[in-house]
């Protein structure tokens, strides 16, 4: 393949300075296009003749021999997402403006390759040979040696005086590292100085501004900081004598200032906090082969996500990234002595009991508890720290006689109780899989992190009647007797499913007082009766929603108390218009007439009043009041929240309905229609409190981050869940408690890091610096200012992974008395540097006082003159 090459005159360096700088300019490079002067090659690839020493994203670097000269070739190689022409132009383009560089600097006496042949249809630069090492190599082996210390400061200060001449002839490099520096040996004997040669010029440019010659500092500096340990006192030698001992100090002292507000710049970047939730798949009467393919679909999955958060609009929290990390774990003694405990325990309940679902009389019914209390004991066990999910294979092995086979909600004792009125057994909905309750100091049976499934068990169908999304079946949750592949893809589903709705949920809303410390929740019943009269039904269970909130972790100096007030719509004016400003008939061919009272109506009413039913709510500025108003009517008629609902949250109060009414059917099956207490509002107003408070979202609400809408799904809306209707539990699991105090935290973080980012825009004035380490002495760099707040927030995430709430917001704290810290010396600036206007003192003039008077006088001598005519007249 024949090419032509052009020959760089290099002469022009030792040429008369008017010969027009014939180095700089392409259209002074020679091109031997002559007959005999030709020079071409036959070298398709320079593989062939050369040896590649380095690769990077735009060439290639090869050895070669040209005439017995060893030789430098650059070769840029075609980008294939780009049309050949325009590759072809821009290659060309970055290799002409390369040469021109080296050309620049050799005039300037910058040491650098010394240029053979460029070949812009090949996009090759044939250039010097350089022996010697890179400075980065150079470091490596002598900067912690104490006798080559002064060796080493002079290279820094050549480093420095080399950069200020290629920024003083308005070249920017664009790729300063310390592997793009030579040091090769000082060819002349008289001298022991280290001599420094500039390679690369591949990404540089022509430039003046100030801004680029200090990014092109900084690069440099990121380099010297990510390569070479401890090496600020070294570029802080770079540094002075680029400004001292360059050919321009003041341009290069106005570079270095600069240079601070890039550094600022680049460092704004905070670091996010990763939340490592680590989960513990343990699998029973599993072979080592579903448990290799298990953990390579688990691993395959969408592990690292933001955090969502649900309403007002679905949102992502970008400053945290929650990293979830299975582990499979399967084969140990222990598993094995689980998994047999549970299928003796359960065959036996099943042979001992003989208790058959209403529904389907060939399933047995065991309830929940005889499996929850062995895996239970397992999870106590073990380790704490992470979530556990239990998969059973099935308590029936293929070779025995299969049963079908259920989970009641009910425990054992429960149904023992019962056992004469076997038709109540699986009325709470029959299940496969459970829950654990929240985790306390109690140390009760089936407290803990853990969730366990039977695979081989029977699960009833639940979720909407009539309509909507959500309706959970047996098929859809895994299967015993599938095919391999379908099960294990069916688990890893289950698996992240779990995953997404009981252990990394998203948040409901930012609480409105999510910054408490002293909450008081207020009980606020409304009877359409006199206060003091028994009731009929009085089923709304107040201590048990104190003792349940009671289980959630809180911060350092939250507390919460609790009150409760009766009022009656009798003599309370106030309430009773709130009530029938608010109450709508619906009318449908279905239901017939129905009253319902309108939840927003009912919001701005109680706000409008709220005095009137609290009249401390603004006045005690230290504590925060939530109130629940409970309408508890009692003649035998359903009067719902927006037709639909017994309670709903909002931001700053929680509003309930409960009536006499009865069992009332709603719109949700298991197996059958379902019907609700309406004289019992105790369980929605739970999870109303849960979400107004600490923005817990219901179990069955899941974010699609792609559609960004929300969508229902039941399949955990079972077991310890208040926002569920397929049991009558009211109790909270781990999923909730968790939620709780992970919110909080999560929350805290966001306001903690979104202050200081606002913040740190400030930094970049001296003035400001400079107060604030005056008033933090043991912070004296910017440097040193970033590494304490990222390395606080890697505490955060390692507290947050382990479970230490309270450790937690300690570094929480840190970082918000930080932020008050640069607030008081931003204020303390602000308040002492602003602008004003100053009204001059008033001159006293001459010539416009005596023409005033003489204006002044005329005007007096003239109405004088028409006075006195009109007299006469």
């Amino acid at each position: 393949m024949d090419s032509t090459m052009t020959d760089i005159d290099n002469s022009s360096q030792n040429s008369n300075s008017n010969s027009n700088n014939n180095s700089e300019n392409i259209e002074d490079v020679k091109s031997i296009n002559g007959k005999n002067n030709n020079i071409s090659t036959n070298v398709a690839k320079l593989e062939d003749i050369g040896t590649l020493i380095s690769q990077g994203a735009e060439a290639k670097t090869f050895v070669i021999d040209l005439y017995g000269l060893k030789c430098i070739v650059k070769e840029r190689f075609v980008k294939a997402y780009r049309h050949p022409t325009i590759d072809q132009k821009i290659s060309s383009k970055r290799i002409l403006q390369e040469v021109r560089s080296l050309n620049k600097c050799k005039k300037k006496g910058i040491d650098c390759p010394s240029l053979y042949l460029v070949d812009t249809k090949l996009n090759r630069i044939y250039m010097e040979f350089i022996e010697g090492e890179t400075v980065k190599q150079f470091l490596y082996t002598n900067q912690s040696k104490s006798e080559q210390e002064e060796r080493v400061l002079n290279v820094m200060n050549e480093i420095g005086k080399q950069i200020s001449s290629i920024h003083d002839m308005g070249l920017v490099h664009g790729d300063l590292t310390t592997s793009n520096m030579l040091l090769r040996p000082n060819l002349n004997p008289l001298s022991e100085k280290d001599q420094l040669v500039f390679i690369d010029f591949g990404l540089s440019y022509v430039s003046n501004y100030v801004e680029d010659k200090a990014v092109d500092l900084y690069v440099l500096e990121r380099a010297f900081i990510s390569t070479h340990p401890n090496s600020e006192i070294l570029f802080k030698n770079v540094l002075n004598s680029y400004e001292k001992n360059g050919p321009n100090p003041k341009e290069a002292s106005i570079v270095i200032q600069k240079l601070n507000q890039v550094r600022l710049r680049g460092r704004k970047k905070l670091a996010f906090v990763e939340h490592n939730i680590q989960i513990d798949v343990k699998l029973l009467g599993f072979d080592s082969t579903e448990h290799e393919e298990l953990e390579r679909l688990l691993n395959s999955l969408n592990n690292k996500i933001n955090p969502l958060i649900l309403f007002p609009k679905i949102q992502t929290i970008d400053l945290i990234k929650q990293n979830i990390k299975y582990k499979v774990i399967s084969g140990s003694n222990s598993l094995f002595k689980l998994n047999e405990d549970i299928k003796d325990r359960v065959k036996g309940y099943i042979s001992d009991n003989k208790h058959k679902s209403t529904l389907d009389p060939q399933c047995s019914v065991a309830p929940y508890d005889v499996v929850d209390n062995l895996v239970y004991q397992d999870f106590k066990d073990g380790d704490h720290q992470s979530y556990t999910i239990y998969i059973i294979n099935s308590i029936f092995d293929r070779d025995d006689t299969h049963y079908k086979y259920t989970y009641s909600q009910m425990n054992s004792e429960s149904i023992r109780e019962l056992h004469n009125a076997l038709n109540v057994i699986d009325h709470l909905c029959n299940v496969k899989m459970w829950q654990s309750k929240s985790e306390n100091s109690s140390g009760n049976k089936g407290e803990g992190r853990y969730i366990w499934i039977d695979i081989g068990a029977d699960s009833s169908e639940y979720g909407p009647h009539t309509k909507g999304t959500g309706l959970v079946t047996n098929e859809q949750l895994p299967q015993f007797y599938t095919k391999f592949t379908k099960k294990l893809y069916d688990i890893s589903t289950f698996v992240y499913h779990t995953t997404k709705q009981l252990i990394a949920t998203p948040i409901y809303q930012i609480p409105q007082e999510y910054g408490w410390r002293d909450l008081e929740i207020q009980l606020i019943m409304i009877h359409d009766h006199m206060v003091g009269l028994e009731e009929k039904s009085d089923l709304f269970d107040w201590d048990l929603i104190q003792k349940e909130l009671s289980k959630i972790p809180l911060a350092s100096g939250q507390k919460i108390s609790f009150i409760k007030k009766e009022i009656s719509m009798l003599n309370d004016l106030y309430a009773s218009q709130t009530k029938l400003a608010s109450l709508k008939t619906h009318h449908s061919a279905l239901k017939g007439t129905q009253q319902y009272l309108d939840s927003k109506e009912l919001h701005y009413w109680f706000k409008k009043h709220i005095n009137r039913f609290i009249p401390e709510y603004q006045k005690d500025s230290l504590k925060t009041i939530i109130p629940i108003f409970l309408f508890d009517i009692s003649y035998k008629e359903y009067l719902l929240l927006d037709r639909y609902h017994q309670s709903i949250s909002f931001p700053d109060m929680v509003i309930a309905t409960q009536t006499q009414g009865g069992l009332l059917k709603i719109d949700y099956q298991c197996d059958r229609q379902l019907a609700i207490n309406s004289a019992d509002a105790t369980k929605p107003a739970l999870q109303s409190l849960l979400s107004t408070v600490w923005g817990i979202t219901p179990s069955h609400m899941v974010a699609h981050r792609d559609s960004r809408s929300i969508e229902n799904n039941y399949v955990w809306s079972i077991g310890y869940n208040p926002s569920n209707m397929f049991t009558n539990h009211k109790e909270l699991s781990f999923s909730q408690t968790d939620a709780a105090i992970r919110n909080l935290i999560y929350i805290d973080i966001i306001s903690s890091i979104e202050s200081l980012k606002s913040i740190v825009d400030h930094i970049g004035d001296d003035e400001t610096w400079e107060e604030f380490t005056r008033s933090n002495p043991e912070i004296t760099t910017i440097d040193q200012f970033f590494r304490n707040i990222n390395s606080t927030i890697a505490e955060i995430s390692n507290h947050l992974t382990l479970h230490k709430n309270q450790e937690a917001f300690k570094k929480i704290e840190k970082l918000q008395d930080l932020s008050n810290s640069m607030s008081q010396v931003i204020h303390k600036i602000h308040s002492t540097k602003h602008s004003y206007l100053e009204c001059e003192k008033p001159t006293f003039l001459l010539p416009e006082f005596l023409s005033i008077v003489f204006t002044t006088t005329v005007i007096i001598y003239f109405l004088y003159k028409v006075i006195l005519k009109s007299i006469n007249l």
